[in-house]
Formats: C-alpha cells, sequence, structure tokens
C-alpha cells in the first residue's frame, strides 16, 4: 500500500499508529491541559467562553465574569453536618421588649453615650421592631439585643425545649443564680451561645453595611462599644477594631459631650469605663487605646497624686459619710487609667521588653501600688457603717443623682477594688516572666535577680491581699453584674490563687483558712458566669474553665474535711459575723494546740485569725 504523505513531519502515514511515536502521541494527548468552564454569563446564553478570565464577552459588557462551580459525582457517603441555623428575625421579633427591659440591669451596657441617643425613645415608638428604625438606630438596637442576650432568659434564647426553671423577671435574677445548682447555670450558658453568636453575625453585618465604623455619630459610637464587648467573649487577638472605631468616634464627639452632657457623675463614669479599658489592655498586653487628653477632655483636670490622697484620707477629722469619701473615688480611678498606662509602656509592652526591666520603675510601681492600696483600706474602713449586710437591689444600673446612697457606696467601691486588683496580677505576671525568659537571664547579674525576687516576693505578698478584696468586691454587688468585662479579672484571680494553694500543697505547706474562704467564693462567682459565658467549652491559656472550678471546689472540701475532723465543723462560716460567733467558740487553748499539734498533723494554719482581711475590714 503506498505510504500517505501527512502535513505533520513526525506523522509516519497510516502505519504510524504501530509505530515507535504511538505511545508518546497517547501520553501527549493525556497531558492537554482541559478547557475550564464556562462563566455563568456565557453558559446561560449558550455561547463559546474564552478560556482566560475575564472572558471578553463580559469585559465588553462591563460585567463581573462568574464561574459557578458545578458540583459533580455522586453524593458523600457520610455528608458533612452543617452547623444549625437560626431565624434571627422571629428571634428579634419575640424578645427584643425582654431584651430592652434587660439593659438598665447591667452597668456596664448603660453607657454615657447612650443617654446622648433617642434609642430608647425610638424602640418604643416602633414598638420594639428594629426594621422600622433608620440604619444607625437599627444597628444599634440589634449590639443591645446581642449583648443582653448573654443575661436573657428569654425562650427564644434558651430555647423552648428547656424545661428547668427560668427566673421570673430580671428582678428575681439574683436569688435565681444563687438557688440553681452548678449545673443548671453552665446549660443556660450553653444554650444561649449558638442564639448568641447569631445574633452577633446579625449585628457585625449590619454595621459593615451601614458604615458604622466610618461615621461617627453617639449611636454608632454605643454600637463600636457594644460589637467590641461582645468579641471578647471568645476572641482575645491583639487588634481590637471596634474599640479602635469607638475612639475614634469618641473624640470626635467629645466637644459635644461636653457641652450637653458633661456633669461630675458623667466626669466620673468616664474614668470608671475609661479604667476597665485600661485594664483590659493591660491584661491582654494589648495596645492602649485611652489617650491622656481623652482623659483630660471627658475626665477632667489631672488628679493629686496618691501620696497627697492619702494624707487627705487619713486625717481623723474626716467625716464618715460618702459626701466626704466620693471625692476621692475619681481620682484613684485615674491613677489606675494612668498605672495601666506606665505598665504596658515601661514593662509588659513589646518595646519595653527589648530590654532588662527597671528596678527604679519595679520599686516605684509597688510603692504607687501599696499607696492605692492603704487608701483603699480607709476608705472601705470609714464606708462600712453606711453598708447595710441585708441590702437587696437587684438593679445595678448608671448612679444619678436620684440613686440611693447605699447602692452608690457599694458600686464605688467595687470600682475601686477592680482598678487596684486588675492592675497588681498583670504586674506580678510579667515579673514572673522576666525571671524566667531566656533572652534575660545573660543580660541581668545575680545581685540584680536576688533584687528583683525579693520585690516579686513582696508583690506576690500584695497580691494576696488583693485576693482577699477581690472576694470583698464580689459581695458587694450582685450577681447580675457579671459579664465578659468581668470573666478574664476573676479568671485570673482564680488562677492565681489556685496555683498558690497546689504549690504549697506539693511542698506539705498549711494552708489557712482564708486560702479556702477565697477559693470558695472565686469558684462559686465562676459558676455564676457560667449562666452568661460558656464556661463548660471555654479555654484560657488551654485549661478549661470546670476543670479549674473542679480544682477550686477539690481543694476547698479537703480543707472542710480536715476542719470537721478537728472541731466537727462542715460549712465555712460565710458572714464575718458568724466567723466571729465561730472563733468564740472555740476554746483558746484548743487554738493553742492547734499550733503546736494539730497543723502539722493536718497541714491547717489556724495561728492567726482567717478573718483578718475578709469581709469589710482594712
Amino acid at each position: 500500500m503506498p505510504q500517505i504523505n501527512c502535513r505533520n513531519r513526525d506523522c509516519r502515514g497510516l502505519g504510524s499508529q504501530s509505530g515507535a511515536d504511538a505511545p508518546l502521541a497517547t501520553m501527549e494527548a493525556k497531558l492537554r491541559v482541559k478547557k475550564p468552564p464556562a462563566c455563568d454569563r456565557c453558559k446561560a446564553r449558550r455561547v463559546l467562553c474564552h478560556p482566560e478570565r475575564p472572558c471578553p464577552r463580559c469585559e465588553q459588557r462591563n460585567e463581573i465574569c462568574v464561574t459557578t462551580p458545578t458540583v459533580r459525582g455522586r453524593p458523600r457517603k457520610h455528608p458533612v453536618e452543617l452547623p444549625p441555623t437560626f431565624d434571627t428575625r422571629l428571634i428579634l421579633a419575640q424578645n427584643s421588649e425582654h431584651c430592652f427591659e434587660g439593659l438598665k440591669f447591667n452597668a456596664q451596657y448603660n453607657h454615657p453615650l447612650v443617654g446622648a441617643t433617642t434609642i430608647k425613645a425610638d424602640i418604643r415608638t416602633a414598638e420594639y421592631r428594629l426594621e422600622l428604625l433608620p440604619p444607625p438606630q437599627k444597628v444599634l438596637a440589634l449590639c443591645i439585643v446581642c449583648a443582653i442576650s448573654l443575661t436573657s432568659f428569654h425562650p427564644s434564647i434558651l430555647g423552648p425545649e428547656y424545661t428547668g426553671v427560668r427566673p421570673l423577671s430580671f428582678d428575681h435574677l439574683p436569688e435565681f443564680l444563687h438557688s440553681t445548682p452548678h449545673e443548671g447555670l453552665l446549660s443556660c450558658g450553653v444554650r444561649r451561645a449558638p442564639i448568641f453568636f447569631a445574633l452577633r453575625n446579625e449585628a457585625l453585618k449590619a454595621a459593615w453595611e451601614y458604615h458604622v465604623p466610618l461615621q461617627p455619630s453617639p449611636e454608632n459610637a454605643v454600637s463600636c462599644y457594644l460589637l467590641d464587648l461582645m468579641e471578647q467573649v471568645d476572641f482575645n487577638g491583639v487588634s481590637r477594631p471596634w474599640a479602635t472605631a469607638y475612639m475614634s468616634h469618641l473624640r470626635v464627639l467629645a466637644s459635644s459631650i461636653n457641652s450637653s452632657i458633661h456633669t461630675p457623675i458623667s466626669a466620673g463614669l468616664w474614668s470608671a469605663f475609661f479604667t476597665v479599658d485600661a485594664l483590659h489592655s493591660a491584661t491582654t498586653r494589648t495596645p492602649m487605646l485611652v489617650t491622656v487628653k481623652d482623659q483630660f477632655l471627658l475626665c477632667g483636670p489631672e488628679p493629686p497624686s496618691l501620696n497627697a490622697l492619702l494624707s487627705s484620707v487619713e486625717k481623723p477629722s474626716l467625716s464618715q459619710d460618702f459626701g466626704a469619701l466620693g471625692p476621692f473615688v475619681q481620682p484613684i480611678l485615674l491613677h489606675v487609667t494612668n498605672l495601666a498606662r506606665e505598665l504596658l509602656e515601661k514593662m509588659t509592652g513589646d518595646f519595653a521588653r527589648l530590654e532588662p526591666i527597671s528596678e527604679s520603675i519595679v520599686i516605684q510601681f509597688i510603692s504607687s501600688l501599696s499607696t492605692m492600696h492603704n487608701i483603699i483600706s480607709h476608705i472601705f474602713e470609714r464606708a462600712e457603717p453606711m453598708i447595710t449586710p441585708s441590702f437587696e437591689c437587684p438593679s445595678v444600673t448608671v448612679i444619678s443623682e436620684n440613686s440611693g446612697l447605699e447602692l452608690l457606696v457599694r458600686v464605688s467601691l467595687f470600682s475601686l477594688v477592680h482598678g487596684f486588683t486588675g492592675l497588681v496580677l498583670p504586674f506580678l505576671r510579667e515579673l514572673e516572666y522576666r525571671e524566667t525568659a531566656v533572652s534575660y537571664i545573660g543580660l541581668v547579674d545575680s545581685g540584680t535577680r536576688a533584687r528583683l525576687a525579693l520585690l516579686r516576693t513582696q508583690t506576690r505578698r500584695l497580691a494576696w491581699d488583693a485576693a482577699s478584696q477581690v472576694v470583698k468586691a464580689l459581695k458587694l454587688l450582685p450577681p447580675v453584674h457579671n459579664t465578659p468585662m468581668q470573666f478574664l479579672w476573676i479568671y485570673s484571680w482564680a488562677v492565681f490563687c489556685l496555683e498558690d494553694v497546689e504549690e504549697a500543697v506539693t511542698k506539705e505547706e498549711p494552708i489557712s483558712a482564708e486560702m479556702a474562704w477565697i477559693l470558695e467564693a472565686l469558684s462559686e462567682e465562676l459558676k455564676v458566669l457560667g449562666y452568661s459565658v460558656r464556661a463548660v467549652v471555654t479555654t484560657v491559656a488551654n485549661s478549661s474553665v470546670t476543670n479549674v472550678i473542679e480544682r477550686l471546689d477539690s481543694h476547698v472540701g479537703s480543707l472542710r474535711a480536715k476542719l470537721a475532723n478537728n472541731f466537727g465543723i462542715v460549712e465555712l462560716p460565710p458572714t464575718e459575723q458568724e466567723a466571729e460567733a465561730w472563733l468564740a467558740d472555740i476554746d483558746a487553748t484548743i487554738l493553742q494546740a492547734a499550733e503546736s499539734e494539730i497543723r502539722p498533723i493536718y497541714d491547717i494554719d489556724l495561728s492567726l485569725s482567717p478573718f483578718v482581711q475578709y469581709g469589710f475590714h482594712s
């Protein structure tokens, strides 16, 4: 058969299929690039689409060239389970009025800028239908509903299938938190978690859609503040975009705030909110957002020095009423903010950690903390007659001229303790880090390390004094005030006390009864936090909250057993009055024997009264 010539030089005619190049041709055919799928527009018009993107047809019409992938093949044998979705519109329609009712029961949500908005009147005018509100008010209403969902007990939040006991109203919430078992509170926190995240996503979506971070207004500023607060539930990153937008809006609005709603009470509230933000930055080592100019603009002039405040508060002629003690509250809060800024800039910040820590800075900081501790102790001692044990107030609202005196005293004392104790623990943790960090070992001589170790021991003793004040402050306000703002604060102190107690147990050192009271109070507070925060699944520093609670209860139960074996005591006296009666019932000879005989056997330190700093004593 004659050979047929082909245009391809490599082709050998009809017999080429059986030639030596046949496998190579087959391989080249297999390696051809597959034509990509057509774009959506060309596929709909059933025309040829260009393989490169964008295709000429879409580019000619100035349209976005989009190609939707097509799922091929048989379905999966085990399909991926998607998380449950929630109809947020139905949830908002059902409990908007309920959440706005609960707004006044959460002091940290009653931001001073809320008074500059008309959200409360607007939501009532719209009959609590968020879709009828203008965009800024709608976003703010979404943020408020999301924030209050952390403490709400509405069926749309806890779920209709929840059969447990629920409060009748927000007024009964403190009683419910005290009487409900630990497991019941944790189940409420787990149930509300998916609803909370769905509402938060809805609020975030609306905030970006209506450009809330870019347009300064009182409504947008409060929305940014609440969104930053909601991100603290499960996000501990270095960046705080919503807090940055909030401070940016606040600086734009500062002039109008000073001319319209600036009063001594509003200045005190601004000082308290700035203190909370500064302590959050100091605890998490995130950049400080509150500047000195912000404080001057909204909180007033620079406060007197701590030594001047101590000289004034310790005068015997100072009357024991809040009219004389109240002027000390705001200056101390301003000092807390300044010390938090100093802690970040000179010790814990990234730039400060480039060099070894300065002894003089550490000594000055310890001196400031000690002076502040003495001032707060004097204030507590003078405020004790104004505090009644039977005080009941479920609402911790923004303080005004018409508020009760005792509520004003309790909120002020709580703010002072929160500010002081929020500084002590980050400072101690930084000293511990500087001791163990490898990068500083070769840069610090042995003498400096010994002096820093002595300063660290002094700070640890101050931290235990602060721990007793934390327990004292937690009894001042109803438990409903606990929200994400307090979670990290309480959890950090619980871990600190737990580490010290476990170290003492390992070294077979005696555990004082005061330690047990502190551990028990912190454990109960973490259990209450489980009502609003997902304590079952929340982890901080690779340690679950439930694990910390179990370890705290274990040590408290161990001490109870030792007390029962010696004195027949099963329960720890919960109040100072019962504690004093308990001590009076114990014979002095037994206390003397406890130091010489019982302490070595049962590792209980009863040489000193465990109630010296428990209760309202300084």
